[in-house]
């Protein structure tokens, strides 16, 4: 299963970037990216580049959003005790803590729980129904949740108990019966942008209430709750999501929640730098750590609490639940790798689909992750728990994973969640069956080119182009996330001017220092993460890197690099092998 990356060097028309430079008062430089990824107009590169609040989309145009704020003015008119239920990931607990601030707003009591990932799964249940009927709750505001929930729903109705549904999963069947359900990615809904995470759609749910029923938002604390809820659920942050994402950042840099300002100190980090990738890598973790080995409530208290001095001790035991889902994380790694290389001797798979018992429930779907990084394919974990399963899978962009696990739902107990991440559970007994209809459906689906990864490289520079002008002008297209990747650039046939250094503990990194190829002008050095393998003794081979420049002096960031030759200067430009 070794693949080679493929570069897939970008080319714009020259044309289309002179007029949005000129239009817009932009460097041609920064033109250039914005027309790569579908920004030809002035207008379009305002919104990208200078968002405004007044940029998002009217609140009231995602369908029973009218229906929903209508049932919390009432709430509030009847002084009615609601219970909030929220899926156990952050975009869950997210989205249950920034209910939580509009329903005190509101001034209504409130009580929250959450699935338990072990016993229970994903999704709204019965218990929910029955924790409100005895906290004496006659709302329920299910999070993260609820589209496909028929029988709970339809159970808490006949209890005389409305139901609200907040929720991005997408639509198998029939809706529920709730009160109202709010859903961008509802097949009614015309709401003009589907990728809204559930936090988001709360925050879309407060901007429609304060245009009905006079309250006062923490607009701070919900942006902050949509933002980390975005960029840790992985949406793209094009549209919506990266005007959301931008100014709950900003919030988060002034005036952290102290809830998140202990996290952000927990995790050694500075309080006023943050970006995305820290909310993804740092604090989206720590999080999640919650709702996988322990109990998202914990994370939910914690970014519901006002006081600092109590979230301080909540914040240590995220991170230290974190370390120790890093620690069973790893080793279940090695054992699914080592039972995917077993597998696939002499028999190529399309679909990775590993099982293991014992291994820990609440970590395959990062596991799924680590494994996808690895092979290139569509990946499925199974942590076997007596005669059943529970699955996470992760794929590729060529691979709708919902679409072809609803082609395999005959042998699933069920199943649910997007084109490229999604959740499963199936009688141990259906595994065997299912490896081979997953990759029987793969094989209808997917090349031997699709398996292939590509790195997008946004253009080919010269080194001496580098400088910090450059630099700054990439800047103004952050915050960088899926959908909205860093600028990628390479250089050809660049010369090693020493032997290459590792770096690590355990050697896995690698530092290199280049210089032109025709051994004028200054020199740089260059980082490549886990990439020791890939550069082996070199000392005076030509390369070609492609690389995200950095701020800190003459330092690059590769994220590839190879032995140059000299076919590669011929052919397509849009494609590298």
């Amino acid at each position: 299963m070794k693949h080679s990356m493929r570069w897939n060097i970008h080319t714009v028309n020259e044309a289309d970037v002179s007029r949005l430079a000129g239009e817009a008062s932009l460097p041609r430089a920064l033109a250039s990216i914005l027309v790569q990824r579908g920004i030809s107009s002035a207008s379009l590169a305002r919104v990208f580049l200078q968002p405004r609040v007044s940029d998002l989309h009217d609140p009231f145009l995602m369908d029973g959003m009218e229906k929903a704020t209508a049932r919390l003015a009432l709430a509030r008119k009847r002084g009615e005790r609601i219970l909030l239920f929220g899926d156990y990931d952050v975009d869950g607990i997210s989205s249950t803590a920034a209910m939580g601030k509009i329903i005190e707003a509101l001034g209504l009591s409130y009580v929250f729980c959450h699935p338990d990932r072990f016993s229970e799964g994903y999704g709204f249940n019965r218990r929910a129904v029955q924790v409100a009927r005895e906290r004496g709750c006659s709302l329920i505001i299910a999070l993260d949740c609820g589209t496909e929930s028929l029988e709970p729903i339809a159970e808490a109705r006949a209890l005389d108990i409305d139901t609200l549904v907040f929720d991005h999963h997408l639509q198998k069947g029939e809706l529920p019966c709730a009160t109202a359900l709010v859903n961008p990615k509802k097949e009614i809904c015309p709401y003009p942008f589907e990728g809204l995470v559930t936090a988001a759609v709360v925050l879309k749910l407060a901007r429609a209430l304060v245009e009905t029923v006079p309250l006062a938002i923490p607009w701070d604390d919900l942006l902050q709750l949509a933002a980390l809820g975005t960029v840790a659920d992985v949406a793209s942050l094009r549209d919506e999501n990266r005007i959301i994402t931008l100014l709950g950042l900003a919030a988060l840099n002034r005036s952290p929640l102290p809830g998140l300002r202990a996290l952000i100190r927990a995790a050694g980090l500075r309080t006023d730098r943050l970006s995305a990738s820290h909310l993804a890598f740092q604090l989206g973790p720590r999080v999640n750590a919650a709702g996988r080995i322990g109990s998202p409530a914990l994370a939910t208290r914690l970014l519901l609490e006002s006081d600092y001095a109590k979230c301080e001790p909540i914040a240590c035991e995220l991170n230290r639940l974190n370390s120790e889902r890093q620690a069973i994380e790893k080793s279940i790694t090695e054992n699914a790798l080592a039972q995917i290389e077993e597998l696939s001797a002499g028999k190529d798979q399309k679909v990775l689909v590993a099982a293991g018992r014992d291994w820990h429930r609440g970590v395959v779907g990062i596991v799924a992750a680590r494994i996808l990084e690895r092979y290139h394919r569509p990946v499925v974990v199974i942590a076997v728990e007596g005669e059943m399963g529970h699955g996470s899978a992760r794929s590729i962009p060529a691979f709708d994973l919902f679409a072809g696990l609803s082609r395999c739902s005959d042998l699933f107990s069920s199943f649910g969640g997007h084109t490229h991440a999604a959740g499963l559970s199936l009688p141990a007994r259906n595994i065997d069956r299912f490896r081979e209809k997953i990759n029987s459906v793969a094989d209808e689906t997917l090349s031997e080119e699709d398996l292939i990864p590509k790195l997008d490289v946004d253009g080919i520079v010269e080194l001496a182009d580098i400088n910090f002008d450059l630099l700054k002008l990439m800047e103004q297209l952050e915050p960088f996330g899926h959908g909205n990747r860093q600028p990628i650039f390479a250089s050809l046939g660049v010369r090693l001017t020493r032997e290459p250094r590792l770096m690590g503990r355990n050697g896995d990194h690698v530092k290199i220092t280049i210089g032109p190829g025709n051994r004028s002008g200054g020199v740089w050095e260059c980082v490549g993460w886990k990439m020791a393998g890939r550069v082996g003794s070199w000392t005076t081979d030509l390369l070609d890197i492609a690389y995200v420049p950095t701020m800190g002096g003459t330092l690059l960031n590769m994220s590839f690099l190879r032995k140059q030759e000299s076919r590669f200067h011929s052919g397509s430009p849009l494609s590298r092998g």
